[in-house]
């Protein structure tokens, strides 16, 4: 096969000062005189190869370009400009590293289970969060690092945070409020006296938020209400009725209910308070007890409100092999709202917003089931004729 002819020069020249430059010099096909210049050799050589691979081509070729970059820079620029959605972002990203982010780089990172162990001492010795609060984002946390390999904390992605979420057999608002407990953690690995990493992964927007139009509660049947409060009144003699009933009938969180006491139960008056230290949602609301509520209380006032695990082997004895995220809570909020056909009355005793209850807990019962909601009365201390005896069967 024929050889073809070069039709570009690569000559290297002497300087004046005594150094050497070196010129490209040729013709285009379209009779273009092209003499260049270069101080370093690697440049030219690359100027040399475009022009030449054009010309032998026939035409001008478009994807090969010149370039500084070396055999090691080149793949990373390409993975940096796929991560970004326009190329010229890179620009303002690398900008805004120069000034807030390579300042606060530290060269020292520890892995995940170091920074974990860490993080679990500060709890035990810190008094800014209650000891549920403590728990949880324990618990959360070392879920997360557990299932996480093991890198540094400074290598944590929002793609690390969200595999992790998806894994999880949880609510939608459920994987959110872990989001939330993972955010906590790495923005105290940020913390100046600290600084592990730069930016905090769990902040940026991941599929783990909730998305309200996607979805929808799911609600305890009648006959599985009369067997959970029918076995909570034999459980070691009814000790955790009132968390039951509390959780039923008024719908207050089970985290605020452990916070609760006998003292803000006013069965006089029947009214309960959930302060703001006590509320979720951090504002103070008051709930009227009902008819059937207030039985429940008063057949059982002075047992404590919560123990998580003895609750679960509650549901246990009442045959529950698997159970409805926050189900109490939200039958609760469905048959209140069925009962008084009121968004803002329902919103406001159960801590939740008007548009909640529109989007999400209109028709979820009958009037007829709510009428048999409402009949669940205890049958300690007797009730007269008002008493709905509670089967341990599903009826």
């Amino acid at each position: 096969m024929k050889a073809l002819m070069q039709r570009f020069k690569l000559e290297p020249f002497p300087n004046r000062s005594g150094t050497t430059s070196f010129c490209v010099s040729g013709t285009r096909r379209d009779g273009k005189r092209i003499r260049e210049n270069y101080q370093d050799a690697r440049e030219a050589k690359m100027r040399f190869t475009e022009l030449e691979t054009e010309y032998q081509a026939g035409h001008q070729v478009t994807n090969l370009k010149t370039t500084r970059l070396d055999d090691t820079q080149i793949p990373i620029a390409e993975a940096a400009f796929q991560r970004l959605e326009k190329p010229a972002d890179l620009t303002t990203a690398i900008d805004f590293w120069l000034k807030h982010g390579k300042p606060s780089a530290v060269a020292e990172s520890p892995r995940l289970d170091e920074a974990l162990a860490q993080f679990t001492k500060y709890l035990e010795d810190s008094n800014e969060y209650r000891d549920a609060s403590k728990n949880a984002l324990r618990y959360y946390v070392l879920r997360f690092v557990a299932q996480t390999e093991n890198i540094r904390i400074c290598d944590v992605t929002p793609e690390n945070i969200e595999k992790h979420l998806a894994n999880l057999n949880v609510q939608p608002g459920t994987k959110n409020d872990v989001r939330k407990k993972l955010s906590v953690f790495f923005q105290w690995c940020r913390k100046r006296q600290r600084k592990w990493c730069v930016i905090n992964p769990a902040d940026f927007e991941i599929e783990g938020r909730t998305n309200q139009d996607e979805w929808e509660p799911q609600v305890l049947s009648v006959a599985e209400c009369k067997r959970l409060l029918a076995t909570a009144e034999t459980f070691e003699d009814g000790r955790l009725a009132p968390y039951t009933a509390l959780a039923l009938f008024a719908g207050i969180r089970p985290h605020e209910i452990q916070r609760l006491t006998w003292d803000a139960i006013n069965l006089a008056d029947n009214e309960i308070t959930v302060t703001a230290a006590q509320s979720k949602t951090g504002r103070k609301r008051t709930i009227t007890i009902d008819e059937p509520l207030k039985s429940w209380l008063t057949a059982y006032q002075g047992e404590g409100f919560i123990d998580f695990k003895g609750f679960k082997e509650l549901k246990r004895q009442a045959g529950f092999k698997t159970w409805i995220h926050d189900g109490m809570r939200h039958t609760s909020v469905s048959h209140y709202f069925r009962l008084t056909g009121s968004y803002g009355k329902t919103a406001e005793r159960h801590g939740n917003s008007e548009t909640i209850i529109k989007d999400h807990y209109q028709g979820k019962v009958t009037s007829e089931q709510t009428k048999q909601f409402y009949g669940l009365f205890p049958t300690r201390h007797g009730h007269g004729e008002k008493i709905v005896k509670l089967e341990t069967q599903a009826a």
